[in-house]
């Protein structure tokens, strides 16, 4: 029977293959979350419209159907950011801008950007001219009926 000294480990010691790997999870852990969270992040800076959040590319097509409404010779495919945007994607940001609209002005603008770009916006649905023509109509059939 030996003696066994209570000190000792049978755990064998790190050797150098372990430090290497424990070095590179610590150089990891300080490179990723203090220098790539905290100190130096990562911003982004002149991103193309079509890369934007979804609510930023609604209002980005909203001011683009005010710049168009207030200059009808603008250059849409510069104001749309060169072509970035796929036929596809402009389609559905665009409906989906006309759809989220806040007033019937906006969605006005927004129609008649669709219209210069071939775009149907509306998916057959009567804009809010043809709605307001169609009761001014209606107004003055009843009231003609009531005379």
């Amino acid at each position: 029977m030996s003696i066994r000294d209570p000190l000792s480990s049978d755990v064998a010691p790190v050797g150098a293959r372990g430090r290497m790997i424990i070095s590179f999870l610590i150089g990891l852990l300080v490179g990723l979350v203090v220098l790539g969270w905290w100190l130096w992040p990562v911003e982004w800076k002149d991103a193309a419209p079509v890369d934007l959040h979804q609510d930023y590319r609604q209002v980005y097509l909203e001011a683009v159907a005010d710049l168009y409404e207030a200059d009808p010779g603008a250059d849409l495919n510069r104001l749309l950011g060169d072509a970035s945007w796929n036929r596809e994607k402009l389609e559905r940001d665009l409906k989906q801008a006309y759809n989220n609209a806040p007033d019937t002005a906006t969605k006005t603008r927004l129609l008649r950007l669709g219209q210069a770009l071939n775009i149907q916006v509306n998916s057959g649905v009567q804009g809010p001219d043809a709605q307001a023509e169609d009761g001014q109509v209606l107004l003055r059939l009843c009231s003609s009926s009531l005379s």
